[in-house]
């Protein structure tokens, strides 16, 4: 069920990329080249959920998609996120909590962004809406077989972020940094969760792809 909800993310985050191809200008430049960003780094907990997040390694993909304006740029962006988990407060429908677990948060987002290059270095900002659904495990027991197993509520919500990133051109790579806040919109054990992101990774130029699809398309 995991798997297949993943799959769906990921099918949702490339069909706005494809839909996005109409906006972007021909690759004449740096600054009309469209990029594949794939980034390794963390989500740190902000405030009282702090006592059940903790930060685990968590991954992101993402695409650059210049706009005919190439200061402003199209910016869909995946996360799968994932955190230490200790349950504090006791949830009604299960007879234990659960400590050093393991969270997930899997998310969509899709921003609109603002350039600023400077030679081979380009500084960018970004903010928008986001989809996400979490994973939060739990202990479900079976008195009448003595085992207890680990189980996921799971749940849809919304939320808001915003970030700041740079990415540098090395040779043929592009190295990139990004850090930003979110805030999605449901609470975790009583607490709103605000996490900050910082990632960093390398991005690929895929202008000649999407040329070619966008022909098609």
């Amino acid at each position: 069920m995991r798997i297949t909800r993943i799959r769906i993310v990921l099918l949702l985050g490339l069909s706005l990329f494809f839909v996005a191809l109409n906006a972007q200008t021909p690759a004449d430049s740096t600054k009309h080249k469209v990029f594949a960003a794939t980034g390794l780094g963390f989500g740190f907990p902000i405030g009282g959920v702090k006592k059940t997040l903790s930060p685990r390694v968590s991954n992101t993909l993402g695409f650059n998609i210049p706009l005919k304006d190439s200061q402003f740029f199209l910016y869909p962006l995946i996360d799968f996120m994932t955190f230490g988990y200790d349950q504090n407060i006791k949830d009604e429908d299960y007879d234990y909590k659960l400590n050093n677990g393991s969270a997930n948060i899997y998310g969509l987002s899709v921003m609109p962004g603002l350039n600023q290059f400077l030679g081979s270095l380009r500084l960018y900002a970004f903010a928008g809406p986001f989809a996400q659904l979490v994973y939060e495990p739990r202990v479900a027991t079976i008195p009448q077989s003595q085992v207890a197993k680990i189980e996921d509520k799971v749940y849809f919500t919304g939320g808001i972020r915003g970030g700041i990133g740079a990415h540098y051109q090395l040779g043929d790579f592009y190295l990139f940094i990004e850090s930003g806040i979110m805030r999605n919109f449901t609470k975790m054990e009583g607490e709103p969760v605000w996490i900050q992101t910082a990632h960093g990774g390398l991005k690929t130029d895929i202008t000649k792809l999407t040329d070619k699809l966008g022909s098609i398309f």
